[in-house]
């Protein structure tokens, strides 16, 4: 409360403690178009020198298409675990609003539906080894004032 009345981005002040402990930064949300049957996702990264890039992209792989926007969510994660082993980055923190996005990466959940079997998959042979990855939930459906609309916007279909 008191961070609203200091008119304080609380969201920036994460973004820079988690750069200036070494990690990039990626906000991911994940949509569907029930018209096109399309899913996508939306992601806003922070680099190492605070720079923004934003990515996005809509897919529509008929095996994961019944999993709706949680294959959005989960290509979003992908794309930005791919941009920042392809930047040469060795730890990302990715903020997300799917539980199901961390519980799948430990194993707390199990991986039943098609994509979730891919994502655990692609998380074990492709970046287990070669980056540090970590997961966090946000409590809420995510606003403009904290990135992760704007990682929604850019990944409407």
């Amino acid at each position: 409360a008191q961070a609203y009345l200091n008119d304080e981005n609380i969201y920036w002040k994460q973004v820079e403690q988690d750069i200036s402990n070494g990690y990039v930064v990626a906000y991911t949300d994940g949509s569907f178009n029930e018209s096109t049957n399309e899913y996508s996702y939306g992601i806003c990264i922070f680099d190492l020198d605070r720079n923004e890039i934003n990515l996005c992209s809509k897919l529509s792989y008929a095996a994961f298409v019944e999993s709706r926007n949680i294959s959005g969510e989960i290509f979003g994660v992908i794309t930005a675990l791919d941009w920042a082993v392809s930047n040469g980055y060795e730890k990302i923190k990715i903020y997300h609003d799917l539980e199901g996005i961390s519980k799948w990466a430990t194993g707390e959940y199990s991986a039943n539906s098609e994509v979730a079997k891919y994502y655990t998959k692609v998380l074990s042979e492709r970046f287990d080894t070669c980056i540090k990855y970590e997961f966090v939930k946000t409590g809420k459906v995510f606003t403009r004032a904290d990135f992760e609309p704007y990682a929604s916007q850019i990944g409407l279909v």
